[in-house]
Parts: structure tokens; C-alpha cells; sequence
């Protein structure tokens, strides 16, 4: 039998604890963060479509931004490149000739089509009538330029804030747009901007490019902030405006995560790790709990490589993989076995004895449910986990001839 118990921390220390965090710097920093206010704070607008389309578009029709040694417009197809690369939406292969010369450097040219690269709320309609009417809709943004005097593209950006796609919009754009290009000669990009990569596919069926705000955050507004001294400081003040607003912490969706808010909340985690941890132990639901203890110490990344007694010999990556290794090993040698004394759900490889496991029943949490397996055995384990509880559980396999080495 195998038991490793969590180490929990005593009241005193908690107290203690308490008392640093409300000490802390880091605490005040984030909560003056949390207070701080922009222009579009002043006028209501922080999340409003429009006004983040409008501010998108100027970053690429700023003059002073198209002027740079690497204009606006460039890190913006830069993204989409690698975004493309790495998701292989349909219809990549016929810009994939586009795709190496842009990651590559190899523009050496961009101009305009029409007077401005970016527009916004571009009026389109159905290219196929519903119920005898047009549906007609308006593309966020449109981005159009000649690239090297070679490649006309289009790009149509379809931009989200708090809302999700809705009246398969992605899928009326790209109907509209793919239908002009064989009479404009532009070749269309579909993109798709928002806080977060959807989970659902999108109405269009693979076409659009999905990037996250922090994407646009990293990739085209800090580097157009280290040329502040190539241009004007009334362009530099919105620009840095519109920073701090896509980072304005918010009770909903944050856009992106500043670098000074990223440097903080490592500080601030740094410091109060064992108190945030107790807080999470006594008061988070299950799913947090379970989530939360896998990532503490990057456990998530660590390898390890495991020795059983029968001389057979297996690697994990992870502490829970880690764990879901030695229990399928024990289910098949052992009859009953105890891994850990906090009982969380855990799901084993296809192939082991056990087919699903539930809460054990404890005398202040009584839940009927049985574990079943296959072959009649039991096992206990868990997926909340914390650099103490891998130790410990390290530790105790040895007295079942189970020798685990963490992979330097």
C-alpha cells in the first residue's frame, strides 16, 4: 500500500503569510493597474468593436507608421505568415510562395491600392439570396496593398471583443470576397481577430486565420513602440494609449497581458506561492484545484523515467503522466493499491484495467459512486498535484521497488 499525504500549511504560517501579501508592492502595483484609465475609459469605448477596428485600421494608414524602416503594415503580414504556417487554413498552398517570402524578409515593397491601406465597416452582401433578399453585412476591416509590385492581397479581418461569430458572418465574408477576386485580381486573406482562439470552427470552414489580440500585441504594437523616436509624440501618445487599453484589466475578457503586468504577476506569484496554493486547497472548486496544483513549480514540463520491479522500464512527461504511469502498472500487479489520501478524478490510458474512476467516500464528503475496473482492481490516485505531493509520492514508490528520476 502506497499513501502520500499533502503537506498543508499550520494557521500561524497562514497568518503570516497574509500579512506579506497585504505588504507587498506587488499587490499595490496590480491594484493601481487595475485603477488605471485611458482615453477611451473617459468616453465609455474600451470595449467597443468599432472603435478597436477604427484604432487597428490607423495603426496601418498612420503615415509616420507606413514610413518606418519596417512600415506597420509588414509585421502585420509578418503574423499572419507564421499564424499560417503554423494552422494550415485551406487555401494556404496558393499563398504559400507569399508566406516563405515574408517570413523570410524578402519584401522589399509595399504600396497602396486605394487611398488608404485599412477600412473599416466595409458594406458586403450575400452572394446567394435567403428567402428572396440580400443579406448584406459589413467586413470590420479591409486591407488592401500591392506587395512588390507582384501580389495584390486583400485582407478581411473579422474582429471580436466580448461577442463570438453569430449569423455565420465568417461565412457570408468569404463568399462575398472570394466571389470579387477572379474579377479584381486581389487574392484574399481571411483573419480572425480576438481575445481568445475560438473552441468552435468558424462558419467559413477553415478558411480564416485565427490571431489573439496578444498577438497583436506583441507583434506589431511593442515593435512599432521602440521606433517612438522615428516618429511624432502625438502618434506615440496613441499609440501607447491604445497599448494600455487592450491591457486595461477588466472584470471581463482582458484583450492581452502588458509586459509590466506579466513581470508583476510573476513577482507577485514568486512571493505569495504557498499562500495562493493554501487558498486554492480550501476554497476552489474541484476542476480549479486539479488545474491549478499540475501547473505549480511547471511540474506540467518535467520528464521523468521510471523502473518497476519487473524490470520493465517507462517515461512520463508531467507529474500526472508521471502518476498515470505507476497507476496502470500497479492496477496490473496489484489488487488494491492507495496512491494518495486527496481523491480527485483521473483518467487512465486506454488499455489499463480501470475504465472510470470517481470522488472515494470520505466522512465529510459521501458520494455513492464506486470505482470501476475491468479486471476487479482498485486504484486511487489523483491530478492535483504540487512539487511536495511528487516528491512524496516518489519517495513512497521506492518501498514498492518503484524508482522514478527526474530526466535533467
Amino acid at each position: 500500500m502506497v499513501i502520500v499525504y499533502y503537506k498543508k500549511m499550520d494557521d500561524e504560517k497562514i497568518i503570516e503569510q497574509i500579512q506579506k501579501f497585504y505588504q507587498s508592492k506587488e499587490y499595490h502595483s496590480i491594484k493601481a493597474l487595475r485603477e488605471r484609465k485611458t482615453l477611451l475609459d473617459v468616453f465609455k469605448k474600451t470595449r467597443s468593436e468599432t472603435i478597436h477596428s477604427s484604432m487597428i485600421a490607423w495603426l496601418f494608414n498612420n503615415t509616420e507608421f507606413c514610413n518606418l524602416p519596417e512600415p506597420s503594415l509588414l509585421f502585420l503580414l509578418r503574423l499572419i505568415a507564421n499564424k499560417a504556417d503554423q494552422q494550415k487554413p485551406i487555401g494556404n498552398e496558393g499563398f504559400q510562395d507569399l508566406w516563405e517570402r515574408i517570413i523570410l524578409n524578402q519584401v522589399s515593397k509595399l504600396s497602396k491600392v486605394n487611398n488608404d491601406y485599412a477600412e473599416t465597416e466595409i458594406q458586403t452582401k450575400a452572394v446567394a439570396k435567403n428567402n428572396g433578399e440580400d443579406e448584406k453585412g459589413k467586413a470590420d476591416i479591409v486591407i488592401t496593398c500591392k506587395i512588390d509590385d507582384k501580389d495584390q492581397i486583400r485582407i478581411c479581418i473579422e474582429n471580436k471583443v466580448d461577442s463570438k461569430e453569430h449569423d455565420d458572418q465568417c461565412k457570408k465574408y468569404y463568399d462575398y470576397f472570394s466571389s470579387l477576386d477572379n474579377s479584381d485580381n486581389f487574392k484574399t486573406i481571411y483573419v480572425f481577430l480576438a481575445p481568445q482562439i475560438p473552441n468552435k470552427e468558424l462558419s467559413d470552414g477553415g478558411h480564416y486565420i485565427k490571431i489573439t489580440y496578444q498577438n497583436l500585441l506583441d507583434a506589431i504594437l511593442y515593435p512599432l513602440a521602440q521606433y517612438k523616436d522615428m516618429f511624432s509624440s502625438q502618434s506615440y501618445f496613441y499609440l501607447i494609449e491604445y497599448i494600455n487599453t487592450i491591457t486595461s484589466i477588466r472584470t471581463n475578457t482582458i484583450l492581452a497581458m502588458g509586459e509590466d503586468y506579466q513581470d508583476l504577476l510573476k513577482k507577485f506569484y514568486k512571493e505569495n506561492e504557498d499562500l495562493i496554493f493554501a487558498a486554492i486547497d480550501a476554497a476552489a472548486p474541484e476542476e480549479v484545484k486539479t488545474k491549478a496544483f499540475d501547473l505549480r513549480n511547471s511540474l506540467k514540463d518535467k520528464e521523468y523515467t521510471i523502473k518497476f520491479p519487473d524490470k520493465s522500464e517507462s517515461s512520463a512527461k508531467g507529474a500526472s503522466e508521471l502518476a498515470r504511469v505507476i497507476a496502470t502498472y500497479l492496477a496490473k500487479k496489484t489488487k488494491k493499491v492507495d496512491l494518495l489520501n486527496k481523491w480527485e478524478k483521473l483518467t487512465l490510458p486506454k488499455g489499463s484495467k480501470i475504465e472510470r474512476y470517481f470522488i472515494r467516500p470520505s466522512k465529510t464528503r459521501v458520494i455513492p459512486e464506486e470505482i470501476s475496473c475491468k479486471g476487479g482492481d482498485i486504484v486511487y490516485c489523483s491530478n492535483v498535484w504540487c512539487e511536495d505531493k511528487v516528491k512524496d509520492l516518489i519517495s513512497r514508490c521506492k518501498k514498492v521497488k518503484i524508482y522514478v528520476n527526474e530526466v535533467k
